[in-house]
């Protein structure tokens, strides 16, 4: 395309016209076949991120719309991958534009401004959120196994601490129980639930080297694919996933309960941000399978070679 702008370039107004011309043919079906949900939930909550704790208003509503759009043609852009350089200039973009939007309307408005040091913690944990999300949805796939393997379980474990992140923000922005009880057990609680989930995954596998085979059968390259494979969530039912939201509800619940002056526009938020993390949850879980049945297939080869050589 650029090459046939350039043959029939004849003024800078001519080759803007024509350039708009044909990008407004080609961007629309290309934002339609890199859309993905968990991406634009993933965003949506990366940029909330920008002013929790500040008072919700239209500026933010306004520049978390620009900011997505801008974004979605950004991937009808870049798709089907992206560079690092080109993530970042995506989250610098989107991170301004939130920012500028709010500023402006509470500039025009009675709406309460942002204190700054919110706006710059909140900017940086957006951006680098931002950054990381695009680079995890839009990396390019390798073309050897192992390499497939190996990016595949960074980016499972990115996702996993990014998540968890998110959901200690959500946790830090929701109202308090007026009872300190409460307050210790839903904070205590879905830390317990993990740990506990993640050493029941444990039981039953092999720690690297632990096997009963002769030790020509494992090698330090195996050991570190175990230990890896080992690093990632293994599900052993949804008990623990139910528990572990239900007493995100519920610490939601209590802390309505005990303010019944409560932000309704800051409660909306929340509420929406907690379903956008479960949403996000269900893709992230078939991330870590995938990851790990990749890290199992080269654990496998190096056992079929091993058993070959001897």
């Amino acid at each position: 395309m650029l090459g046939d702008l350039r043959r029939g370039y004849k003024s800078p107004l001519q080759f803007i016209r024509e350039s708009v011309k044909a990008l407004s043919r080609v961007i629309p079906g290309r934002v339609r076949r890199s859309f993905n949900i968990a991406l634009v939930c993933g965003q949506v909550c990366a940029l909330c991120f920008f002013f929790l704790g500040a008072p919700f208003s239209a500026g933010l509503v306004t520049g978390l719309i620009l900011a997505l759009v801008l974004l979605s043609l950004r991937d009808g852009h870049t798709f089907p991958a992206e560079s690092p350089g080109e993530a970042l200039l995506d989250a610098v973009m989107a991170v301004t534009f939130v920012a500028v939007a709010q500023v402006l309307i509470g500039a025009m408005s009675a709406v309460p401004r942002t204190q700054p040091l919110i706006m710059w913690w909140g900017g940086g944990a957006s951006l680098t959120t931002l950054f990381l999300l695009r680079m995890i949805f839009r990396q390019k796939k390798p073309d050897q196994p192992r390499e497939y393997a190996e990016n595949s379980y960074r980016t499972a474990c990115v996702m996993n601490i990014m998540w968890l992140i998110a959901w200690f923000a959500l946790m830090l922005t929701n109202p308090d129980s007026s009872s300190h009880g409460i307050n210790i057990l839903t904070s205590g609680l879905p830390i317990v639930i993990i740990a506990a989930d993640i050493r029941a995954g444990l039981q039953g596998m092999s720690a690297p080297g632990a096997r009963k085979i002769p030790p020509i059968f494992y090698n330090r390259e195996r050991e570190e694919l175990m230990r890896k494979l080992s690093m990632l969530w293994r599900s052993k039912g949804i008990a623990a996933e139910v528990l572990f939201f239900a007493v995100l509800v519920f610490q939601l619940a209590a802390g309505i309960v005990s303010h019944s002056d409560v932000d309704r526009f800051r409660l909306g938020a929340n509420i929406t941000a907690s379903l956008m993390l479960a949403i996000v949850w269900r893709y992230i879980r078939k991330f870590n399978r995938s990851a790990r049945r990749l890290l199992q297939a080269e654990i496998d080869e190096l056992d079929k070679k091993a058993e070959a050589e001897s």
